[in-house]
């Protein structure tokens, strides 16, 4: 029997560059800029079936979301019809697994579907080609730890986004022009015709979008792929602006005789993240910042004393913890959270239960307040640029609610320490010793 591959596809112009520019020019780091329904994900499969054909191993193709993955690409179609998996030839498959999302070839190859969020489940293999797909949404953790796989495999990686703003797929974006191992191209809707020569977005779609109320500024970002457009639907987007502008971002001396205190959001099987600050009474100043997935107590207490120990401060003040620090199972503990803690000497204080939208405003009324160190809290800085709203593709509006996915852990660490300060440092009582009873300050 004959396959033909790309199997079920036939690539446009600019799609067979891309694939050539793999499979015929040898380029290891590929980065494509293109617009809102180009095809990238079939272009991301196709290739990543045309690569486990050729070089038997773990193939990985990966989106921002596990939950997204099985939705865009296990169980979705192209505007074909056909079923995205499909694309993987079915007479070459010796094995399909719907739990894990992975497709076995007859040649031994593994194509792996996944979300970027399980980063820390992929590390330790030994992947030849990794796909990113929606690079821009997507933690840059994620490809900081992968990337050392392929390092040593001498395999792929292919990235694909439409533009988020200056973010780290704008900063990859600068590097990669410029190095000539890189295979880079950025595809607008000017640049990208079918194969009678007519445009995949016509100039009276987009007239469409504009008069169904799309902004000009989704329209610019989408379809002309301008990084000039901020993180739309970003919750601290301006307040960030005027931070830099401000000079309140950047490295400075700490103050070693102020206590630190530190605002934390827990997480059960994913980060937990801790945002360390002190205070002069009227300003606060974010001096450091600690996050990590899937650990215990202990780990976050080791860290803290290494932090202690690095920045030279003499002591700890209150640590504030959202209500959920009652909750059981933290790491592999079967103890509450509360109890593992005050076994390590780490007492804390919880944070009010107040609605989504109250900890956001209370983010919100202490920004102007904030001083970053900038070495120390790149993380959390990363996390207040990508922190946005949920969008509705259906609907084209963004939701109230936030967007899950990486920045929102320190997103919520940084909210929880307004609410705290809204809450409590208006007290003149905060200062005086207190008294820990059964890990509680009372």
């Amino acid at each position: 029997m004959l396959i033909e591959i790309p199997y079920l596809f036939t690539p446009r112009d600019y799609q067979r560059k891309i694939i050539r520019a793999v499979m015929n020019e040898g380029y290891r780091h590929i980065l494509v800029i293109i617009h809102r329904r180009a095809g990238k994900t079939l272009t991301a499969l196709s290739l990543t079936t045309m690569l486990a054909l050729e070089r038997p191993g773990l193939h990985f193709s990966l989106l921002p979301q596990t939950n997204q993955c099985r939705k865009v690409v296990w169980k979705g179609r192209g505007s074909d019809g056909i079923r995205f998996i499909d694309r993987i030839p079915i007479p070459l498959r010796s094995r399909v697994n719907n739990v894990d999302m992975s497709i076995e070839l007859l040649n031994g190859s593994i194509i792996q579907l996944s979300g970027s969020n399980n980063y820390d489940a992929l590390v330790g293999t030994n992947a030849l080609s990794i796909v990113y797909d929606e690079y821009a949404l997507q933690d840059p953790a994620a490809r900081d730890y992968l990337s050392r796989i392929l390092t040593e495999s001498g395999g792929v990686e292919l990235i694909f986004t439409t533009p988020r703003g200056h973010n780290h797929a704008y900063d990859l974006y600068q590097m990669a022009i410029h190095n000539p191992k890189w295979y880079v191209v950025k595809l607008t809707v000017e640049d990208t015709q079918r194969e009678d020569g007519s445009p995949v977005i016509t100039p009276e779609m987009i007239a469409d979008e504009r008069h169904n109320g799309v902004s000009e500024e989704i329209i610019q970002q989408e379809y002309y792929c301008s990084f000039e457009i901020g993180n739309q639907g970003a919750y601290y987007t301006e307040q960030l602006a005027q931070a830099e502008y401000e000079g309140r971002i950047g490295d400075f001396d700490i103050n070693k005789s102020r206590p630190v205190m530190t605002a934390w959001d827990i997480g059960v099987r994913d980060a937990t993240s801790i945002i360390l600050f002190q205070s002069d009474g009227y300003n606060i100043e974010i001096i450091d910042y600690i996050e990590a997935n899937n650990k215990g107590v202990d780990y976050f207490f080791d860290e803290l004393f290494v932090r202690q120990q690095k920045l030279g401060f003499r002591r700890y003040g209150h640590h504030f913890a959202p209500h959920d620090i009652m909750n059981r199972e933290w790491g592999n503990s079967a103890r509450s959270r509360l109890s593992s803690a005050a076994q390590l000497g780490l007492h804390f204080q919880k944070v009010p239960r107040l609605s989504e939208q109250d900890n956001i405003a209370a983010g919100r009324s202490i920004f102007p307040f904030c001083k970053f160190h900038a070495s120390n809290c790149r993380r959390l800085l990363l996390c207040l640029r990508e922190a946005r709203r949920e969008y509705d593709e259906e609907r084209r509006i963004f939701k109230d609610n936030p967007f899950d996915n990486f920045a929102l852990h320190g997103f919520d660490a940084f909210n929880y320490m307004g609410v705290t300060w809204r809450n409590e440092f208006a007290h003149p009582d905060m200062n005086m010793p207190k008294k820990f009873v059964s890990g509680f300050v009372q």
